[in-house]
């Protein structure tokens, strides 16, 4: 997952971040960015995890056709 020079958020989220913590949302922003460098899944509870699950298919989805886009 680390040939993409970054990733997407897209502002559909925000309703849901605005209900995480601050601390939850640095901890599911900081997930965020391992999972897209590395494919490591971090072990986030509660709201946090939620959003994770949440947006994880797409940046699967985004992921798959920025590969397709470059071949």
């Amino acid at each position: 997952m680390t040939d993409r020079p970054g990733f997407m958020l897209y502002v559909d989220l925000e309703p849901a971040l605005h209900r995480l913590s601050d601390e939850d949302a640095g901890r599911l922003l900081k997930g965020l960015f391992l999972y897209t460098t590395t494919g490591e899944i971090v072990d986030l509870d509660g709201m946090a995890g939620l959003t994770f699950d949440l947006v994880r298919p797409r940046l699967d989805r985004d992921a798959a056709n920025y590969k397709l886009k470059c071949l």
